[in-house]
């Protein structure tokens, strides 16, 4: 192994997240303007148009004062010491009068296009958001499963909850969701060109959505949250950026999360030994919700590896036929799924999802 270098030195570098995003179930999707990259030694990543821009006009690495180098990470070959190569005369340039996609990092449509070097590696990868055997993340970060909030909040919801580290964003609509919400966090079948045969509830939903709203594509908030995600991932110093799961053909309401967390078969869905746990207010009866930080000591004894998923409800709070339903999945299936309490308050939906993945990083710095 290669001798790691003393990373504080380069804690004032600027960073960025060159790999591929998650945005579905089934395949890995690359960013439309991030690069799938291989960090290795000598290797060269070429940057986007914006994080190019980014460098030259906002970090201005080429001035006098700069050291003219990045730490760069991909979420899956750790953090890298990269030199940012200066181009010469015609070199990294775009056609002209060609605008690019514009991702918060600046205008977008800048001409030089950058690449990096690799040196040396600073920080190795840890063993999280690989895929298992059924295709999915096999993540020891906790999962975060929650019912769509207008867009400021989830914007919040996703900076805040990225920067405790969650690594799996994943919206399910519930009864009390707020219509207007859906579009911001979910993608309708037929926007990925393909025809969606869905009567549940929560697909008309989204479709009324939609026809009230005037919206014909939900893409640009998508990648807005994507790119928050992102950029929280970046300034918090992490290797990895949370997956974004916008859609997927059996889990579009609470029933069915349930019904798919629970499948006997083995799952695209449910990782091995990760336990749902559905935030619950004002219930009472400590045989079915227990305090968080409880749950998960007892979720521990039980299995030493186990790994953790939140369910967060809406702003309204879950309906009556919700919290029925909850009680017999946690009464039918208590080693994988569990009620819990998230303390005597009641919450904001994206507080409580703060509240809840930030509890569990707490705890899990316990067992170090």
């Amino acid at each position: 192994d290669e001798d790691l270098l003393d990373i504080s030195i380069y804690n004032n570098l600027p960073r960025l997240f060159v790999g591929e995003l998650s945005s579905t179930m089934d395949m890995m999707v690359k960013c439309s303007n991030m690069n799938i990259s291989r960090l290795q030694r000598n290797s060269r990543i070429t940057l986007s148009p914006e994080q190019s821009h980014y460098l030259t006009k906002v970090m201005r690495v080429f001035s006098k004062r700069s050291k003219r180098q990045i730490r760069a990470f991909d979420g899956m070959n750790g953090e890298w010491l990269c030199r940012v190569i200066e181009p010469t005369n015609g070199e990294g340039r775009n056609n002209r009068g060609r605008r690019m996609k514009n991702n918060g990092r600046g205008k977008g449509d800048s001409e030089t296009v950058l690449q990096v070097e690799c040196i040396q590696m600073l920080r190795k990868q840890k063993l999280e958001n690989n895929q298992d055997d059924s295709g999915f993340f096999s993540s020891t970060k906790p999962w975060l499963f929650f019912a769509p909030i207008k867009k400021q909040r989830a914007k919040v919801m996703v900076e805040k909850c990225t920067e405790l580290g969650a690594g799996l964003f994943f919206p399910v609509v519930t009864d009390n969701t707020d219509a207007s919400a859906v579009s911001a966090c979910i993608v309708d079948d037929d926007q990925n060109g393909n025809k969606s045969t869905s009567s549940s509830a929560d697909s008309i939903m989204f479709q009324q959505s939609n026809n009230r709203t005037g919206r014909k594509s939900n893409s640009g908030d998508l990648d807005k949250l994507s790119l928050i995600s992102c950029e929280a991932a970046e300034q918090s110093e992490q290797l990895s950026v949370p997956a974004f799961i916008t859609s997927h053909e059996c889990v579009r309401s609470a029933t069915d999360l349930l019904q798919e967390w629970t499948k006997s078969s083995s799952s695209s869905l449910k990782a091995q030994g990760r336990i749902l746990m559905i935030c619950r207010e004002r219930t009472e009866d400590r045989s079915i919700v227990k305090p968080v930080l409880q749950a998960m000591e007892y979720a521990l004894d039980a299995n030493p590896l186990v790994t953790f998923a939140f369910f967060v409800g809406p702003e309204g709070g879950w309906s009556k036929a919700e919290e029925i339903m909850f009680d017999q999945y946690c009464m039918a299936h208590p080693n994988i799924i569990m009620g819990v309490s998230l303390g005597s308050n009641v919450l904001r939906a994206e507080t409580a999802a703060m509240l809840a993945v930030g509890s569990c990083s707490l705890w899990s710095t316990t067992l170090d």
